[in-house]
């Protein structure tokens, strides 16, 4: 949708310049947003994204309604019943934010915390072992590199193999 003869106070309650440059960009980039807060004088914007499980996306993407925002992730006790149930993610429908807002309400900063299902997805530890003065890794088979040879390079603390 264009807008450029658009009102200008129509143009910001149709958000159209988020409309016109994120959604054209959603599947064209190799990286998706999945977390974006942006709060000005006149707007408060977000993108906030979650892990929900296969049997609530029908129900989630039909209902105009459904909505998922950064503070539903904390963690607390649903005490509707006689035995009260701790629910990581605050919710009773299993869905898992990818970044967990932590306030601690004026005592210590406040910071965003990227959940550990979505860090450890493409990570792994494995146990460094000594040949002599080398040290040496075990490569898990999801990871492993093709040929005989890698080039390695050392960036601050991180080890990179190329």
């Amino acid at each position: 949708m264009t807008t450029k003869n658009v009102n200008p106070s129509l143009k910001w309650l149709l958000q159209s310049e988020w409309r016109e440059t994120f959604i054209p960009s959603l599947g064209t980039d190799p990286w998706i947003t999945v977390y974006f807060d942006k709060v000005t004088e006149d707007e408060n914007l977000g993108i906030f994204s979650a892990i929900i499980p296969n049997a609530y996306v029908e129900t989630s993407l039909n209902q105009i309604s459904w909505d998922f925002h950064l503070e539903h992730g904390h963690p607390c006790f649903n005490q509707s019943n006689k035995n009260p149930t701790y629910l990581r993610f605050g919710n009773l429908d299993d869905v898992e934010p990818f970044i967990i807002h932590r306030d601690f309400h004026g005592i210590r900063d406040s910071y965003n915390e990227i959940i550990e299902r979505i860090l450890m997805q493409n990570s792994h530890y494995v146990s460094l072992q000594r040949s002599g003065k080398n040290q040496v890794i075990t490569i898990p088979h999801e990871f492993a590199l093709p040929g005989t040879e890698v080039l390695l390079r050392k960036e601050g603390d991180r080890l990179i193999i190329a």
